[in-house]
């Protein structure tokens, strides 16, 4: 007899009730269908008609949500989607994402074939800042390189697109520190690995595709807050991950001049098309705006 996986897909949103229709129809039409248990929703406090959307929208699976009555944040809203959800599998998505149709058959091809506690899929982006995009997509980027069932770095761990057993909740929450943006799911995956070691592996076929993802700069005053807010609740080993170098965590006057000057001079230079060049001057422009936010607290 086939395994039943009964899979809880666990979205979190705001105010995004365009995207989330999109969403749910793309739930509605996923092959292996019989493997949902149900669909969780999470409203962080929308003022638009999201959730009422989700309520109303006609899927053949059990609906659970809720809505916070004021906007708490992706961390919040996520560890309150895992604590309603009753699956054997928690399969994580953001509102303004939709599935690929065969997403399931994927994520079950590489559990048959690789054991581990939690299974990382691609994002594929869509931006109208074309060079942003074509970063975002780069082959050299997060899971596509891998193979299907390969051991990945537990940075690769984001809930973005993951499918990730129910027993890994009882021995980890999220932390509710880090309420602002960026850096839980790197926290969260960092805990996990300690308990769970080599049991976070790739399904690089499995696909989720983002829309509409902001343009660079906008995206670089996002990755500001989080140098300035949940960045320093990180540990050392968790920050160099981020930085790489241990040095640019001591915020002398020189550094901060230095990290200023590359974040402009990339951002110039960014606005030109200059092919592989582009890869690495947007990485160091969204590092460098990570630690402008770090050195503007210090």
């Amino acid at each position: 007899m086939k395994t039943n996986y009964k899979i809880s897909i666990i979205i979190i949103g705001y105010n995004t009730c365009k995207q989330l229709k999109s969403l749910l129809f793309s739930i509605a039409c996923l092959k292996m269908s019989e493997h949902i248990l149900e669909v969780v929703y999470i409203d962080d406090g929308s003022t638009d008609s999201s959730f009422e959307l989700f309520n109303t929208f006609n899927l053949e699976f059990n609906k659970n949500s809720e809505r916070f009555s004021s906007n708490r944040g992706r961390v919040f809203a996520t560890q309150r989607g895992i604590d309603l959800a009753i699956g054997n599998w928690y399969l994580f998505i953001q509102s303004n994402e939709v599935f690929s149709s065969n997403i399931l058959a994927e994520y079950i091809n590489t559990i048959e074939h690789s054991r581990a506690k939690a299974y990382v899929g691609v994002v594929t982006y869509h931006s109208l800042d074309k060079l942003f995009e074509k970063y975002l997509n780069n082959l050299n980027r997060g899971v596509v390189r891998f193979l299907s069932g390969d051991i990945i770095h537990y940075k690769y761990l984001l809930f973005g697109n993951a499918l990730i057993h129910c027993s890994v909740f009882s021995a980890l929450q999220l932390n509710k520190k880090l309420h602002f943006y960026g850096g839980e799911e790197l926290e969260f995956a960092y805990r996990f690995n300690k308990i769970f070691p080599n049991m976070i592996k790739a399904s690089p076929s499995s696909v989720v595709y983002r829309n509409n993802h902001p343009c660079l700069s906008d995206h670089c005053k996002r990755l500001f807050e989080f140098g300035q807010k949940n960045f320093r609740h990180l540990n050392f080993q968790m920050k160099l991950d981020i930085v790489v170098y241990g040095v640019f965590l001591k915020p002398f006057y020189i550094l901060k001049l230095l990290i200023s000057a590359i974040y402009f001079f990339c951002s110039w230079l960014n606005k030109y098309d200059l092919k592989n060049i582009n890869f690495y001057t947007i990485r160091l422009q969204l590092l460098s705006s990570i630690l402008r936010g770090y050195y503007s607290g210090s």
